[in-house]
């Protein structure tokens, strides 16, 4: 059963192998129950999981609520919405996964444990909602049967997860020296900023970077003074954008299983986020004959889908379209 939910409800990772499970259980101070061991054994966690897109979480992040969600914990502890039993297992309870850009979770309950078994549950924050499953295996099937009524096509192979987990984006028209990016962001009603001594800040932070930015986002920062603009508040200052694997460690980390996204994360420049989980990146390993860096949008707190633009100034100009501009 939990091979068949395996397959069918998210795409799989590679498996962390037997070590890493142990040490996760050594952590927690429990042994994991047999079905969420045996998912383990194939697959570090899984993505896209459901129609709503969860993350079942790698073995090295599963932690307790009350210490991975402590401000919902206490709520939920005080909130007569939920019945009383729910609101004890909600203080007890394993986190394994979380879906809709974190507004819920699924817990697994170490009371009332059958065979091992713990009882498995779908906690909505914000609808205030639990729902029981006899097990993480239920619990798995219920979300594949679920996936069924909106599934399109079926993926199951690691390969086929990385090439569908990246949407790759283009358009023309695009900005690229100063003067038409001061136009869009003027047409964008940001304020027009003095630019005395930009360059040579600029060529300063290029110096403490020890590499050339890219032609558009050089000429981006050139045009707004090297300052966030009110047109694009998601891009970081100059001083701010940093090596991610340097600025962001942490997230890093927390997506190094993940064969699709991990090496672009060690590598690349963290310019900017939109404060929901969505990381704004620029690679210095896929440079166009221009010099212009591939741009990503890594939306690590909505299923971490990624979004690719051939370029700094392709990803905002699919920005400003986005928002309405």
């Amino acid at each position: 059963m939990v091979a068949a939910a395996l397959t069918d409800a998210g795409h799989m990772m590679r498996p962390p192998g037997d070590r890493a499970v142990e040490q996760a259980e050594d952590r927690l101070g429990v042994r994991l129950p047999p079905s969420l061991r045996a998912l383990y054994r194939v697959s570090n966690g899984l993505i896209e999981v459901g129609p709503r897109a969860g993350l079942l979480l790698p073995v090295g992040h599963l932690n307790w609520v009350p210490d991975v969600q402590p401000i919902e914990c206490r709520a939920a502890s005080d909130d007569l919405a939920y019945d009383p039993n729910d609101r004890a297992m909600i203080g007890r309870a394993l986190q394994i996964g979380l879906f809709q850009r974190g507004v819920g979770s699924w817990l697994l309950d170490p009371l009332g444990s059958d065979g091992g078994e713990w009882p498995a549950y779908i906690w909505s924050h914000f609808e205030r909602s639990v729902e029981r499953f006899n097990g993480f295996a239920e619990l798995m099937a219920h979300l594949r049967d679920l996936l069924d009524v909106f599934r399109t096509r079926r993926i199951t192979s690691v390969d086929e997860v990385r090439d569908d987990r990246v949407t790759t984006r283009d358009t023309d028209n695009l900005p690229t020296d100063i003067t038409q990016w001061r136009n869009l962001l003027a047409g964008l009603g940001a304020a027009q900023p003095q630019l005395a001594g930009t360059e040579t800040r600029l060529q300063e932070r290029e110096r403490q970077l020890q590499c050339r930015l890219p032609p558009s986002y050089r000429n981006y920062l050139l045009a707004t003074n090297a300052s966030t603009s009110s047109a694009f508040p998601q891009i970081y200052e100059l001083g701010a954008a940093g090596w991610c694997a340097d600025t962001e460690p942490q997230l890093a980390s927390a997506w190094n299983c993940f064969d699709y996204v991990a090496p672009l994360l060690g590598r690349a420049l963290l310019i900017g986020d939109d404060g929901t989980g969505g990381y704004v990146l620029l690679d210095p390993g896929e440079v166009d004959g221009d010099g212009e860096w591939a741009g990503y949008y890594f939306a690590a707190g909505d299923a971490g889908d990624l979004d690719k633009y051939r370029s700094f100034g392709a990803y905002l100009h699919e920005a400003s379209r986005d928002s309405g501009h």
